[in-house]
């Protein structure tokens, strides 16, 4: 089950709380003593600090999709890497099991990151790296070891930068998205910075991820969702990428109100107003992308993990004949996968024009039954690995 994390009942559209020093007017020599500030009135502190940051950020999109399978219904390009369940692409032996709910792969299928539970019922970032046949057993990510909880790491293009959701007292409510980069010197991340407004939000704001290829950027949350949804944004790159601050029109009426309403994103098409051929652009990059990605991506290439230091490439390889059975099944699920997501991103192209409520229900439909595949596929592929282990007594 994924964490869920209360969200502080507090919205940008009121007054943020001050916190304010009461006075002894008694007889009492002795002061009465400062109360200390409640989370909630630390939280609107530093959402008040952060909203004159509110970035310029131009939303594309948005879907609203179940919250146990919106990692599928993610679309990323192929050069962006991809997100998994972490079980599904290590397994390290009983004693070093991978709890974690969310994996990122990056494009090279060389490094994965995710979030792991230790004894302590501590949630942090994890990664391990491939080299050749063979990979390195996980480790914490240096210096990000201060949360509670942490999960949903992605790497962008660059292969430094690193974007994850955090419980943090210096977050303004629920999981808060943070960025942070690796030193190449010292091989340690520098201090994660709160990725602000829009970003951020008082509810849980769960993942972002770049795909530079198709010049959008993802960003999941649950403000203003049922407790089973979330919404995933689409937006354009530039105003992440180039850190465009927001401005409200010099001739607005409120200008506190229109910043307010940018950034909780009150409404995409807000966004949108006066850059409509950029967003015309952009879904146009976008779908060609995806189109080109789904083309390329139709020979599925068998590579059977069968542990650590063993990868099969041919059925003719297995030992176990039990093992073998698995394995072809595996594939044929790998098949359908591939199908169900190519007319995923075929309809979601015509859904971006459309909006059809008709394709809309078929997305979410679509969505469940990849997440129901990949379960079944992550155990099909336990089954190849643990009877050709058995067999061989190579475990």
């Amino acid at each position: 089950m994924m964490k869920r994390i209360p969200c502080i009942l507090l919205f940008l559209c009121i007054p943020f709380v001050g916190i304010f020093a009461q006075k002894n007017h008694g007889k009492s020599a002795k002061p009465t003593p400062e109360p200390l500030p409640t989370a909630e009135e630390i939280a609107a502190q530093h959402a008040e600090e952060m909203l004159e940051n509110t970035r310029n950020i131009i939303f594309v999109d948005s879907l609203v999709v179940n919250k146990d399978a919106f990692l599928s219904a993610l679309r990323l390009s192929d050069d962006a890497g991809h997100f998994t369940q972490p079980g599904a692409l290590l397994h390290f032996g009983e004693d070093n099991p991978i709890t974690g709910q969310c994996a990122f792969v990056n494009p090279l299928s060389s490094a994965v990151y995710y979030t792991q539970a230790d004894t302590l019922g501590r949630y942090s970032l994890y990664g391990t790296f491939r080299n050749g046949g063979t990979w390195a057993m996980p480790a914490p990510l240096p210096n990000l070891d201060t949360y509670d909880y942490a999960d949903y790491p992605f790497v962008a293009a660059d292969g430094v930068t690193l974007y994850f959701a955090a419980e943090s007292n210096e977050g303004i409510g629920g999981l808060d998205l943070y960025v942070t980069r690796l030193n190449t010197e010292t091989r340690q991340y520098v201090r994660p910075e709160n990725m602000g407004f829009p970003f951020n939000s008082p509810a849980n704001d769960y993942l972002l991820a770049t795909d530079e290829n198709s010049g959008v950027g993802a960003l999941v949350t649950d403000r203003r969702q049922p407790d089973d949804k979330v919404c995933i944004y689409w937006f354009a790159l530039d105003g992440l990428l180039d850190n465009i601050p927001y401005a409200p029109p010099a001739d607005a009426e409120n200008p506190d109100s229109l910043r307010q309403a940018f950034a909780d994103i009150a409404s995409i098409a807000a966004t949108q107003k006066g850059n409509e051929e950029l967003v015309s652009n952009i879904r146009r990059q976008w779908s060609a992308t995806m189109k080109s990605n789904s083309q390329a991506s139709r020979k599925i290439h068998q590579r059977f993990i069968v542990n650590d230091n063993t990868v099969y490439t041919s059925l003719g390889q297995f030992h176990s004949t039990q093992a073998r059975k698995a394995a072809e099944e595996w594939i044929k699920g790998e098949g359908q996968l591939r199908q169900m997501t190519e007319e995923m991103n075929a309809l979601r192209a015509n859904y971006a024009v459309t909006r059809s409520k008709k394709t809309q229900q078929r997305l979410q439909n679509l969505e469940t039954a990849l997440e129901s595949l990949r379960d079944s596929q992550r155990k099909l592929a336990k089954k190849f690995r643990k009877a050709e282990q058995t067999t061989t007594g190579n475990m």
